[in-house]
């Protein structure tokens, strides 16, 4: 019963939530500041970002492959965006359209 859209997609979720993950700690911009202290981004925002594709009904987005891809870019949104400061979201969406649009691209 296992749609394989939805397996080789598993796949690229992971890496695209990798590949964020890595540029957002990697710029100055998205470091830890006195002002922005709560900028401080760890592995486990990867597993939240899992974890919240996991939590979706699998009958539901068997095959409904836009759909998981829209939850795919709610949850990086979720974790990575929320913290942000309004100057700094420009910066964020060029790097998840960058990171993510083989993703959003295929499947949207």
């Amino acid at each position: 019963m296992n749609n394989p859209k939805v397996t080789d997609l598993a796949k690229k979720f992971i890496d695209s939530a990798n590949d964020l993950f890595q540029y957002i700690t990697s710029q100055p911009k998205f470091s830890p500041t006195a002002i922005k202290f709560h900028y401080i981004f760890n592995l486990r925002d990867v597993s939240r970002v899992v974890e919240g594709l996991l939590m979706c009904k699998a009958d539901k987005y068997r095959d409904n492959i836009k759909g998981l891809v829209q939850v795919f870019s709610h949850e990086c949104r979720r974790v990575f965006q929320d913290r942000l400061y309004e100057i700094d979201l420009k910066h964020y969406n060029d790097a998840f359209d960058d990171r993510c649009k083989e993703v959003i691209s295929d499947y949207n």
